[in-house]
């Protein structure tokens, strides 16, 4: 393995974290004190588990239907899940499974969720957990903040004994961030202890749900990305863990070949044992004008249904409310995107007729192989420096080293230097098409000028974003390359120690934040208290941009433009005039 990289993991520190192997023993030996309950669901379809009835119904080659719904308010929520299983059910449609949104302090462990402002979702105390599965025979699923957050262990058991058997997001644990929580390395033990349990209970039907557009799959511009990620997730899962990883997809796949062709990558890695939790709804292709939004979801949605006739993997098909881009669904909007499914359930039968399926094989098989080559890359650069038998190793290196740097490193034969937006991708992601086309644009705007050019060649400028959001980033980084300035790109979820670190290693002249979860102000703090501790404030000209505001527990977060000014950091609202605002500043 190149010895770049080698260096670059070895930096992770992964051999100082705790045995892996021994919690997931720990996890285990937890899981025989664990009671999973029976639902309304599993009592009407006789079943222990939801797995056992998508065995089920991937045998009778059955359609099954997804949607999400949730309100901020319990019995509201239960009002609407009603509503949408007794109007479809009266209307001959059969819905399989839904999803109710939680409220990301959720992730938080419970004794420190009242100290936190609700966000949009459920926030379930205590009793409510076991009444989701009482509501309607429909199986909860408890797709988000369950095992992939710092309250993975009382969240998954509170799950289980309402008879949720399918619990999630795996893929998450990647890019989620959670209020007032900076304990990485308890929160991962946590998280791999929480799936230690799950398979303690894999033989009573519990399965490990990962949406591989919840990770980093919704940030990489490259398709073969995704599919080696997969291929981690069940190398992690099934064989380090010994749970089953039921995979799901589709909120950021548009195109109908690389959506149709993920069924069958999934089918490559997982084999016929396959069972997967649902094909997420296209996002992407969403609008405010409800109508066209029709014709958008019967298009993915047609297709999808499609390859579970074709090659049944247990995915349930997720119809998205035509409003969901713009307003929470009510329940008269899902009930009518569900019945738009049943009738195309109907259609997808003279679809299949004409499907070219030799087609979607070929292209499923070259996503394949470029993916296995990614995913044997990353083990073998991580064998070199740690125990790739060690999932708790392996899951906090992945998560330190983000999309950016996997993608560079581990895509190609040798490591791509540069960003990963420069690398032509073998198979292009919408966000990759997305990004090209905005630098594109705001290239065309940014006039730099000879002068610009000769004062800024040879500056050195560090870049970072302080969360998971990359695209304001990878712009900012291409518009500092026109102005010939060097740039060192530090990555995503960069906190402020690790800036700081940076900026005495590189010594550049600039610093560049980019930020959007609504910490600006606080991160500014500490970074300057850091600088200054280290003897380096002031000798570095700083700016931000992004969305400058803070959540200070009010309605809406404040905009702390003018505190950052005061700091002696210079906001930064459009990316255009940002090289202008460097060179008043040099």
């Amino acid at each position: 393995m190149i010895k770049e990289i080698r260096e670059r993991l070895k930096e992770l520190g992964l051999n100082d974290l705790p045995d892996g192997k021994q919690i997931v023993r720990e996890g285990k030996e937890k899981s025989k004190n664990v009671t999973v309950g029976k639902t309304l669901f599993m009592e009407k379809y006789g079943v222990s588990s939801e797995r056992e009835y998508k065995e089920r119904m991937k045998a009778k080659k059955e359609i099954m239907f997804h949607f999400q719904y949730g309100l901020t308010d319990f019995e509201k929520s239960a009002d609407g899940l009603r509503y949408i299983y007794e109007e479809a059910t009266k209307r001959g449609h059969r819905i399989d499974r839904y999803g109710l949104t939680l409220d990301r302090v959720m992730g938080l462990p419970s004794e420190l969720r009242k100290h936190m402002n609700r966000e949009t979702g459920l926030k379930l105390e205590d009793d409510e957990w076991a009444k989701l599965g009482q509501v309607v025979p429909m199986q909860p699923h408890f797709g988000d903040y369950i095992v992939n957050v710092p309250a993975a262990e009382e969240n998954l058991i509170n799950a289980l004994k309402g008879g949720g058997t399918t619990v999630g997001n795996f893929s998450a644990f990647f890019t989620y961030e959670y209020p007032n929580w900076s304990d990485t390395i308890l929160w991962t033990e946590r998280f791999i202890r929480s799936m230690g349990i799950a398979s303690g209970l894999r033989d009573k039907g519990v399965m490990i749900h990962s949406n591989l557009d919840d990770g980093f799959g919704g940030m990489f511009y490259d398709r073969a990305s995704i599919i080696g990620m997969a291929m981690f997730d069940y190398y992690v899962v099934n064989n380090l863990i010994g749970a089953k990883l039921a995979p799901a997809f589709g909120n950021t796949m548009r195109e109908p070949l690389a959506r149709m062709s993920m069924i069958s990558v999934l089918h490559k890695i997982h084999g016929p044992e396959i069972v997967g939790t649902m094909v997420n709804g296209d996002t992407l292709s969403s609008t405010r004008d409800f109508d066209r939004n029709y014709g958008a979801t019967s298009a993915y949605l047609i297709n999808d249904i499609v390859m579970q006739m074709y090659k049944p993997t247990g995915h349930a098909v997720q119809p998205m409310p035509v409003t969901e881009s713009v307003v929470i669904p009510t329940p008269d909007d899902n009930l009518k995107a569900q019945m738009l499914a049943a009738q195309l359930a109907i259609e997808a039968e003279h679809q299949y007729e004409v499907t070219d399926f030799k087609k979607i094989e070929e292209f499923a098989e070259y996503g394949y192989q470029k993916g296995k080559c990614f995913f044997e890359r990353m083990m073998e650069a991580f064998s070199d420096v740690t125990d790739i038998e060690d999932p708790y190793k392996l899951c906090y290196g992945i998560r330190l080293l983000g999309p950016n740097e996997l993608e560079n490193m581990f895509c190609d034969e040798t490591p791509f230097h540069g960003t990963a937006i420069d690398r032509q991708p073998y198979i292009e992601t919408p966000v990759y098409k997305l990004v090209t086309s905005m630098i594109r644009d705001t290239l065309d705007k940014v006039v730099i000028t000879e002068r610009l050019t000769e004062k800024l060649s040879g500056k050195k400028a560090v870049i970072a974003s302080t969360d998971v959001h990359k695209m304001g980033k990878m712009i900012v980084h291409a518009v500092l390359k026109k102005a010939s300035i060097e740039v060192v790109d530090i990555g995503c979820q960069i906190d402020p120690y690790e800036v700081v670190e940076s900026l005495k290693k590189e010594k550049p002249e600039i610093l560049i934040l980019s930020t959007y979860n609504g910490f600006a102000l606080s991160y500014a703090k500490e970074l300057k208290k850091l600088a200054k501790e280290a003897g380096i404030w002031g000798s570095i000209k700083i700016f931000m941009g992004g969305r400058l505001n803070e959540d200070a527990g009010q309605a809406v977060p404040i905009n702390v433009t003018e505190d950052l000014a005061e700091m002696g950091i210079q906001p930064s609202h459009q990316i255009e005039g940002l090289i202008d605002l460097i060179d008043a500043v040099l």
